[in-house]
């Protein structure tokens, strides 16, 4: 047994440089911005997220949704549009509504070789500011890293939220079967 010891830890090492190399990220000029979206605990964003399950476990976990076509941009600002905030920015911040418009992400041209991955982000207070640290992609699981990109010494005491538009190419998703988001803590 002494003997296969080096083997087996080789063995291990080989396996982590194996799965490390088949974990690719995505294209990091993928586009993104962030919209304003006001805070809701609404079951209805958890149970239409495509990672439901993930939201009903451990904490971290964040509502992602893949909108494929003009038609599923549109449906999704009328099945959430009473239950977030599409058509008003908050202070810097545009509206979903804008932030389509001005990125063009509400023309069936853009819809025709690219997804709009949007990215639900409740918080504690309206003076905290997010983005995409990472994407991943892995055996047909795709991963958002969202981090807190401020930390102002003052903040607001009221709940709010924002979406993350991200841009990303179909050949980007042509492997992809399952979406998730999670909160990054770097402290």
């Amino acid at each position: 047994m002494k003997h296969f010891k080096p083997l087996i830890s080789l063995f291990l090492v080989a396996l982590c440089l194996v799965s490390f190399a088949a974990c690719r990220p995505v294209d990091p000029g993928f586009g993104n911005t962030i919209a304003y979206a006001n805070w809701s605990d609404d079951p209805s964003i958890a149970d239409g997220a495509l990672n439901r399950a993930a939201l009903q476990g451990e904490g971290g976990h964040l509502p992602i949704f893949k909108l494929d076509t003009l038609a599923d941009l549109n449906s999704f600002k009328a099945k959430y549009g009473g239950v977030l905030t599409m058509d008003r920015g908050w202070n810097d911040v545009d509206s979903f509504d804008e932030a389509t418009k001005q990125a063009q992400w509400n023309q069936a041209s853009f819809f025709a070789k690219n997804t709009l991955l949007v990215v639900y982000v409740p918080t504690t207070s309206g003076s905290y500011r997010f983005g995409v640290q990472d994407i991943s992609l892995f055996d047909g699981a795709m991963c958002v890293y969202v981090t807190q990109l401020n930390h102002p010494g003052d903040v607001t005491d009221d709940m709010s939220g924002w979406f993350i538009l991200i841009e990303v190419a179909d050949a980007e998703l042509r492997d992809c079967s399952s979406f998730d988001a999670v909160l990054v803590d770097e402290k």
